[in-house]
């Protein structure tokens, strides 16, 4: 098991310390924004630890492609509900009722969601920190 956890380990590293890694991160920072479920962590941390001195230009690009990613995935549902919206109404009548109790929901335990978002990026402000300080 440790010879296979080696190889993973070397094959990773030997991937994040190429030149143009950096743009399989914006890739995976855009569709990560988008859809994919594993967060850009997993590879920017490699990426940083191959390469100490790129980690602020590692991290712009991760935040960058990121927001693009995110803006895109909005205007992908800005337009989509606007043109299947009456298409899930008419499949599914309920639709609208849950569509409302969600929204109630929502306004009552919305902070919740949000302050869970802030934990979570206060936990990734302090990996980057813990990171910068390993790295100087």
């Amino acid at each position: 098991m440790e010879k296979f956890l080696n190889k993973i380990y070397k094959y990773i590293m030997n991937f994040s310390a190429r030149k143009n890694s950096w743009k399989f991160l914006s890739f995976i920072s855009f569709i990560e924004s988008i859809f994919f479920p594993i967060p850009t962590d997993a590879f920017l941390i490699p990426m940083v630890l191959a390469n100490r001195s790129r980690a602020f230009f590692l991290i712009f690009v991760t935040i960058i492609f990121s927001v693009i990613g995110g803006l895109f995935g909005y205007l992908i549902g800005y337009f989509l509900w606007e043109n299947l919206s009456s298409e899930i109404f008419k499949i599914y009548p309920d639709f609208v009722l849950y569509f409302n109790e969600f929204n109630e929901k929502f306004r009552e335990l919305g902070w919740f969601f949000c302050t869970d978002r802030w934990f979570y990026s206060i936990s990734i402000q302090n990996c980057y920190h813990i990171i910068w300080n390993y790295a100087s």
